[in-house]
């Protein structure tokens, strides 16, 4: 029988797999003493998404001539018509480093490969974790993703619901066999709350659950395609 450690470190190469290959994601392991709680540690590049500015950028609807205005609503027609079109993957510069049309988020994953649904105190730390990494530096966005292999409490997603965090949580099916058997990693369900989904909004990315083979499995589009690599290679699993 397997200990709790090589459970809990096989439930972690699992989670990495799954954000890396489905969601774009590039996480490193780096749980041990004195990690706060965090399994996984890394940046999720994304496309920087185009920001359309009237000639009267930075004034308020009230100080914008009816002209001004009119630009603006041309401008938001013309993207919604014509669609914005993300820059080629990887996004990086002739000399490997990330180019402008592309910006990093930092990701923190802790993995919680217990039998027992996981309740509100596991969020609540989390989310005090998430708290004291934000501010730590504020120029870069902060997401933190909190995966179980058991699911979570209906107490523990209100919780969540309520956090400023930018809070997901996903609950992803670790299979008996062994864990680097399938390149497939099932999901059977992930959540993210408002303040995640805004900046994902805001960026315009959008994650999608799809129903695969019987299965569940998660999606990260951009400009309405699934979205490539972008930026600096995945961390190779152990």
């Amino acid at each position: 029988m397997a200990s709790t450690r090589a459970i809990g470190l096989a439930f972690e190469t699992y989670t990495q797999r799954f954000l890396n290959n489905d969601l774009r994601m590039s996480l490193a392991h780096v749980g041990g003493r004195g990690d706060g709680g965090v399994d996984l540690r890394g940046f999720w590049w994304v496309p920087r998404r185009p920001r359309r500015r009237a000639s009267g950028a930075g004034q308020s609807d009230a100080g914008k001539s009816d002209a001004g205005k009119d630009v603006e609503r041309q401008g938001e027609r013309e993207e919604q018509e014509q669609g914005w079109k993300p820059p080629r993957p990887p996004g990086l510069k002739r000399d490997g480093t990330p180019g402008a049309r592309i910006r990093p988020f930092r990701v923190v994953v802790q993995c919680k490969a217990e039998r027992r649904t996981l309740g509100p105190r596991v969020v609540r730390e989390f989310e005090g974790t998430l708290g004291h990494l934000a501010a730590q530096d504020s120029r870069v966005p902060l997401l933190g993703v909190l995966a179980s292999q058991s699911g979570f409490s209906f107490a523990s997603m209100e919780h969540a619901v309520r956090a400023r965090a930018c809070l997901s949580s996903s609950c992803i099916l670790r299979p008996g066999a062994d864990p680097n058997g399938g390149p497939t990693v099932p999901v059977t369900g992930a959540w993210w709350n408002t303040s995640l989904g805004a900046m994902l909004s805001d960026a315009g990315i959008e994650l999608r659950r799809e129903i695969v083979g019987g299965g569940t499995r998660v999606g990260v589009l951009t400009a309405g395609v699934r979205m490539g690599r972008y930026g600096p290679p995945a961390t190779p699993e152990p």
